[in-house]
């Protein structure tokens, strides 16, 4: 018996060891040669005041910052996430569950407007969002505090380097590719795209008049003699895929060619 208390001992010595080697040592000089993707830098002041205004606030409860390696996830949230992009993080903010989405990649998705709406009233922009109003975060104007435009240029500052820009067609080149035909399929599709994404800000009847109309400048209204006269389908295509800076029209390119199609076509007959 004495003899297997010895070998019992021995072994577990040997079993710490390698464990310890495994996984305190391994990591670490893994770590060592660890650098940060093109793009990530150090945090600015800014964005610095807004990261500390976020984990104040408890984002991190309802928000992951991890996007993993499993199906559907890159298709849903963007690149997946790098090692190096973490190295500026002193607390990690990966999260604890998703009652809203992952925010690994939100920099530069929306404009800062549709932020500071969202944070005011999420409900405003995203109807069904169950996540809470912030209203400390804006004057009795209605405008952000310092603390708020703190926690929007942290927030654009999220995986916007994982963000590839659109790139522009050559002078004379089409925009977008051939419309596909009109069919009573695609217009009910469009419908549904619309109520879904667009009726908050432009309104049920296409007129600009959503409950979040009264941002600056307001939505578009697909009802007046511009639209009606102009506004080309392939204009509208480009508008819906790229959004138009300075507004809260944020760029849909998430959406499949064929869904951005049927809005086009939807938004159009508003003005026919």
């Amino acid at each position: 018996m004495e003899r297997f208390d010895k070998v019992f001992f021995i072994a577990g010595i040997g079993f710490f060891a390698f464990a310890y080697i495994l996984m305190g040592i391994g990591p670490w000089t893994t770590l060592r040669g660890l650098k940060p993707p093109d793009g990530v830098g150090s945090y600015t002041d800014i964005e610095s005041r807004g990261r500390n205004i976020y984990i104040r606030e408890g984002c991190w409860h309802c928000h992951t910052q991890f996007v993993r390696p499993v199906r559907n996830e890159s298709e849903r949230y963007g690149a997946l996430s790098e090692p190096g992009e973490y190295m500026y993080d002193i607390p990690q903010l990966f999260g604890t569950r998703r009652t809203g989405p992952d925010l690994s990649r939100v920099g530069g998705k929306y404009d800062d407007n549709w932020h500071y709406l969202h944070i005011l009233n999420p409900r405003s922009v995203v109807r069904d969002s169950v996540m809470p109003p912030y209203p400390w975060l804006y004057d009795k104007e209605g405008k952000p505090t310092k603390e708020g435009v703190a926690l929007v240029a942290y927030l654009q500052r999220l995986g916007k380097w994982a963000r590839k820009e659109a790139v522009k067609p050559a002078e004379g080149q089409p925009t977008a590719g051939v419309a596909p035909a009109l069919t009573k399929e695609l217009l009910g599709r469009g419908k549904g795209l619309y109520e879904a994404n667009c009726v908050l800000c432009h309104g049920e009847r296409g007129d600009g008049k959503g409950l979040a109309s009264q941002v600056t400048p307001p939505p578009a209204d697909f009802t007046d003699q511009e639209w009606k006269y102009g506004g080309k389908l392939e204009e509208i295509f480009h508008l819906i895929s790229n959004g138009v800076p300075g507004t809260m029209m944020p760029p849909w390119k998430q959406l499949p060619e064929t869904d951005r199609w049927a809005l086009v076509y939807y938004v159009k007959a508003f003005s026919e």
